[in-house]
């Protein structure tokens, strides 16, 4: 289980909060890009959050004992970060996404790193794309 600050916990306690989840992927090649279903940009943790790209995630499946939990993400080509070539050529494959809970009221003080998962298998289809969310158990069931 993860363990929210001080603060964050005390926020999420009151009963009205100011969620949301942002996104950080980070390249093999340490290019890095930060995404967020906030309406505005967020910054934390060195990473600026852009709102508005389309990229959404679904939620993770449930897996007990070593098997790979995972997830979806979708997206659009609307953010120019994420470009139709650059998934055909590969440049995320293996890419580390680190979801965060974060309160946008206060980015910089009040955000949990949620979960550390990898980019599988990414399919691309009209002017979109889903990506398979990996955890780093689905490694043990590689040969």
């Amino acid at each position: 289980m993860r363990r929210l600050s001080e603060a964050l916990a005390a926020h999420v306690a009151t009963g009205e909060t100011t969620l949301c989840r942002a996104w950080r992927v980070t390249c093999r090649d340490g290019f890095r890009l930060g995404f967020t279903e906030h309406d505005q940009r967020l910054v934390f943790d060195g990473t600026q959050f852009e709102p508005g790209t389309g990229f959404a995630a679904t939620e993770a499946s449930v897996a007990s004992g070593l098997a790979a939990p995972g997830m979806e993400v979708r997206g659009g080509f609307s953010s120019e970060a994420i470009s139709e070539a650059d998934l055909a050529a590969g440049r995320f494959d293996g890419a580390r996404v680190e979801l965060f809970l974060v309160n946008w009221q206060a980015a910089g003080e009040q955000h949990a790193l949620i979960s550390v998962q990898e980019i599988g298998e990414v399919n691309r289809a009209g002017p979109g794309f889903s990506a398979e969310l990996r955890s780093f158990a689905h490694r043990l069931q590689q040969p």
